[in-house]
């Protein structure tokens, strides 16, 4: 009875970890970050379950429990050291819970851990591991179809479809090009191998086809660099170490086709041909001007300042946001809409330095220098083990590669500690670790007459049932009902999407955080549309107030929650002139946590212009315009505050520099409004100019053409002053009617 339970548990046990093999496959697009959240919240359930059930099998048969040794120790170390620098670091609460568009911090790395346990608990011997990592294939595989179908623009079928480059259900095509980079070389590594049936080997050879093509369709440099460089190290093994002449050769001129390619691509990336090429240019553009290479550099450099101020345990892991805030670089900020938050140094070895210090960088490189030696030793063991040592070291290798342009999430994560438990095995099974197989053969045989406790499994159960409140429901529903929200906002249903934004945040669950910064964004919208009535407004920035409050409270250190409760105050001061007061309180500690940003001072300078501080205004606006002097809108916001002290004159002089580093004037209100500084300098024919950029965005202004006609008349044009008058009075006879006749008859004299 005991050996029928227990293989049952075995069973249910196998079947779950090669079922979360799937997981990259999920998402739900009725969420904000749909594709990482649902993962991140199905993988901690599946895992707590399973842990339960091997935790209950575990205690009574010591042949479920992991062997131990130091790449298993490592990899523990790697959790604990996590859990440390989350402690140490500057925001406990970020670093436990992770944010809603990552899904990760200490609680996923813990399931991760969860995981890890019972993979190498679970999956101990040659045939386990090639059945796991065939079905993580066949996952991948998946995959890539689905994004072959995004690149085929099937319609609303495919989220995502159609478009340039794919992304898969990662969400992200860097993402989804570093998951597919692992199962491409797993795929390549079973194709190989000379022992693999027929039906295996036709599979594995259309999985290398299409994962290899779906790689190049995400277009992402650093990944395509990483399998290029991939292939040619396989090949440069296989072609001195192979006995095969013949495949020597043959494998000796694939390699040099992909070198002289790859080269002949990038000294070919100027001309016509390459240029008419999207995915050529793109893949081939590395040069140091390229935007994204220059703001990686920038961040790199930000980390490396990060780390430097806090070398020891970092800032803690979820947390290189605060730091990169600390160190922010203003080219970063051309105008509005720019890329100015990042949450990761987009390089692995980076990222763990300013996140978790030498600490947390001295336990991660251990483990990478442990999984090479082991790698090492089986390599020299020769036979079986040559290939899978040399296919191992190239994913590792690929890996790395990628993650130095880029950083981790679950489907990659979940490849890494996967390949890590494989090499676990691995030391276990090559005479690295002869004592701790000597304790495995002599384990209790009294273990063999126990069955697992069917209470112990139950009350785990109903452990992590209670625990799903917090961990699954309470998250899911504020995420959720967050998109309701958002949702009723397209619509302009104002009550519903209150009520939705209510219902919410209720919860208090950790994806709250994103969501009060998007119902911020609706109350500024509320505001500055000004289509619901003064209470709605009212009410709506007070809601929005006191739940921006929250995040404050919650993370203190994070300037964003400041720079949200400041713009919240600023539209507030419309209806109470005390919150101006506040919002410049709040605004000053945004600048004390992040004193590089243009845009703080933006607000700030705006907060000071309804507090009637002109001068306090006009010396903030400098501050921002000395931190990146090539933005135009600094220059734009220069000239708006001189006139407000009526000096027109330096505000003309300020929009000539805001057009000449080109800010767009794309608002018909502040075309008016540099126009009518013209107007103050009397320089009519520019002001014609101007007034008719705003006919440009609205024709059927009639208080513009009425202005218009006025500077037509200065320049001494009376036909087209008649006519536009003529105009005004048409589209707002009521109010331009009788003025017009009476400017016409004027012109008339």
């Amino acid at each position: 009875m005991s050996t029928a339970i227990k293989q049952t548990y075995y069973k249910v046990l196998r079947f779950g970890i090669l079922a979360v093999l799937f997981l990259p496959l999920v998402y739900w697009r009725d969420t904000f970050s749909p594709f990482e959240f649902t993962k991140g919240l199905v993988f901690r359930v599946v895992v707590e379950v399973l842990f339960v059930i091997w935790l209950a099998l575990a205690l009574v048969d010591k042949k479920y429990r992991p062997r131990v040794n130091v790449v298993f120790w490592l990899v523990n170390a790697w959790f604990l050291g996590y859990l440390v620098t989350s402690i140490l670091g500057v925001d406990w609460s970020r670093s436990f819970w992770g944010t809603l568009e990552r899904m990760g911090g200490f609680i996923t790395q813990l399931h991760l851990w969860m995981y890890f346990i019972m993979l190498v608990a679970m999956f101990k011997t040659r045939e386990d591991w090639e059945l796991f990592f065939k079905i993580s294939i066949v996952a991948s595989f998946l995959n890539s179809l689905y994004a072959l179908g995004q690149k085929a623009n099937l319609g609303e079928f495919i989220l995502g479809s159609g478009v340039t480059r794919v992304f898969g259900t990662v969400g992200n095509a860097a993402l989804f090009a570093g998951y597919t980079l692992f199962n491409f070389f797993w795929a390549l590594y079973f194709l190989l191998q000379p022992k693999l049936s027929s039906a295996w080997r036709k599979f594995m050879a259309v999985a290398v086809i299409l994962q290899f093509a779906t790689i190049l369709m995400t277009a992402v440099r650093g990944s395509i660099i990483a399998l290029l460089v991939g292939l040619v190290v396989v090949g440069l093994f296989y072609a001195f170490l192979g006995d095969n002449k013949k495949i020597k050769k043959g494998v000796l001129g694939v390699v040099a086709l992909i070198v002289v390619a790859s080269f002949s691509f990038w000294l070919a990336r100027n001309t016509q041909t390459v240029q008419n090429n999207g995915f050529l240019k793109r893949v081939t553009d590395i040069s140091l001007q390229t935007k994204t290479i220059q703001t990686r550099f920038w961040t790199w450099q930000i980390a490396w300042e990060a780390f430097s101020e806090k070398p020891a345990f970092g800032w803690g892991p979820e947390n290189f946001s605060v730091g990169f805030a600390r160190h922010f670089n203003p080219l970063f900020f051309e105008s509005f809409g720019s890329e100015t938050f990042w949450d990761r140094a987009h390089n692995l070895f980076l990222d763990i330095l300013a996140s978790m210090g030498l600490f947390g960088f001295a336990i991660y490189l251990s483990m990478i220098v442990v999984a090479l030696y082991t790698l090492w030793k089986i390599f020299k063991a020769k036979g079986e083990w040559r290939m899978l040592s040399v296919f191992a070291f190239v994913i590792l290798l690929v890996y790395h590669i990628h993650t130095s342009f880029i950083f981790d999430n679950f489907p990659t994560y979940l490849m890494f500690f996967s390949l890590l438990g494989l090499l676990s095995w691995v030391f276990s099974q090559t005479g690295l670790a002869e004592e701790e197989n000597k304790d495995v053969q002599h384990q209790d045989k009294k273990a063999e007459v126990q069955k697992p406790k069917t209470w112990l499994v139950f009350c785990g159960l109903f452990i992590v049932f209670l625990l799903s409140f917090p961990l699954l429901f309470g998250p899911l529903n504020t995420n959720y009902t967050g998109t309701r929200a958002l949702v009723a906002s397209w619509a302009k249903k104002h009550q519903e999407t209150i009520a939705d934004y209510h219902a919410a945040l209720e919860s208090g669950a950790f994806s709250s955080f994103e969501v009060r910064h998007r119902l911020a964004s609706y109350a500024y919208d509320v505001a500055r549309e000004q289509k619901q009535s003064k209470e709605e407004i009212q009410a709506t920035l007070d809601f929005a107030i006191s739940e921006v409050r929250k995040n404050v409270s919650e993370h203190p250190l994070d300037y964003l929650p400041y720079l949200y409760l400041g713009r919240l105050l600023d539209y507030k001061a419309i209806y109470d002139a005390n919150a101006a007061l506040e919002a410049e309180v709040a605004l000053n500690k945004a600048i004390e946590l992040n004193p590089y940003y243009p845009r703080i001072y933006y607000e700030i300078g705006q907060v000071q212009i309804i507090r009637d501080k002109y001068q306090d205004a006009l010396a903030t606006y400098k501050k921002a315009l000395e931190l990146n002097p090539k933005v135009g809108v600094s220059y734009w916001y220069m000239a708006v505050t001189y006139s407000y002290l009526k000096d027109y004159k330096s505000a003309v002089e300020y929009v000539n520099l805001a057009q000449e580093h080109s800010y767009v004037f794309s608002n018909v209100a502040e075309v008016k409004q540099a126009a009518n500084f013209y107007a103050e300098v009397k320089d009519y024919p520019k002001t014609v100019v101007w007034y008719k950029k705003a006919l440009e965005l609205d024709s059927k202004d009639a208080q513009t053409w009425a202005s218009l006609a006025a500077a037509y008349k200065e320049i001494g044009k009376d036909d087209q002053a008649v006519e536009a008058a003529q105009k005004a009075a048409e589209l707002d006879s009521a109010n331009y009617g009788a003025e017009a006749q009476r400017f016409i008859e004027s012109l008339k004299r």
